[in-house]
């Protein structure tokens, strides 16, 4: 289930703050109140008021939609700035040294820490979380001597992963990270337009298939030192 959490252009305008927590109740609240709080989000119950749609929505229905989950898979790319004012988001978030990829999307990796703190904190999700899907796609990307140079991918990849480290720190049951994809596909909103894979349609790795493979490596690696060194210490202690 995806969360884009949506944030105020400006945090101290009331208007965009109460416009950022309306988007948000009817994006991931619209799925995520019912099954985890056993209620219909307010903001959706109200736009379909509005939009004069009569909905029998009975007390049963809700015992059926709030089953217990095994785990919950979060879906999170990046985050949204809102505002109904004509501003320039760019402008907002610009920061030195430039965040923006090149893809023209905000370079944000805390965005799936801020996405685990919303499910936990807002919607109670205490179960286990896989990530099921991570990851950035790009109209254009530049080849040399053979290989893609997805540079902006793997830097989006780095922020992602320390994001989750992160999260992990503070004690969020982060089980697993699944990316966002493995190949160049066809995207239900882009066609063959945005590539979102580490390889591409006809096998060929990209400069980040490398880094992910590496990057595994050095977990493992590092996950058998961490388990040695126990074992060690529990045998001569």
């Amino acid at each position: 289930m995806d969360i884009w959490n949506r944030v105020p252009a400006d945090p101290q305008n009331e208007d965009d703050v109460n416009y950022a927590a309306e988007q948000n109740g009817l994006a991931h609240g619209s799925y995520l109140s019912p099954i985890f709080l056993k209620k219909y989000d307010p903001y959706v119950v109200r736009h379909l008021e509005k939009e004069n749609i009569v909905l029998e929505m009975r007390a049963e229905d809700l015992d059926i939609i709030a089953q217990p989950l095994d785990f919950y898979g979060l879906n999170c790319y990046n985050r949204l700035i809102v505002s109904r004012r004509d501003v320039d988001i760019r402008k907002i978030v610009l920061q030195s040294g430039g965040n923006f990829l090149e893809n023209g999307a905000e370079f944000y990796p805390d965005a799936i820490y801020e996405a685990l703190r919303v499910a936990k904190t807002e919607y109670g999700i205490g179960i286990p979380v896989y990530i099921t899907e991570n990851g950035v796609g790009f109209a254009q990307e530049r080849e040399e001597n053979g290989m893609i140079r997805d540079t902006e991918r793997i830097k989006y990849l780095k922020g992602s992963f320390a994001s989750v480290r992160r999260a992990l720190k503070e004690g969020y049951d982060v089980r697993g990270y699944f990316l966002w994809s493995l190949m160049d596909n066809f995207e239900w909103t882009a066609g063959y337009s945005m590539k979102y894979g580490i390889c591409t349609r006809d096998r060929k790795m990209k400069e980040s298939a490398l880094f992910y493979r590496d990057w595994i490596r050095e977990q493992k690696k590092a996950e058998a030192e961490k388990c040695l060194s126990m074992f060690t210490m529990r045998r001569h202690g």
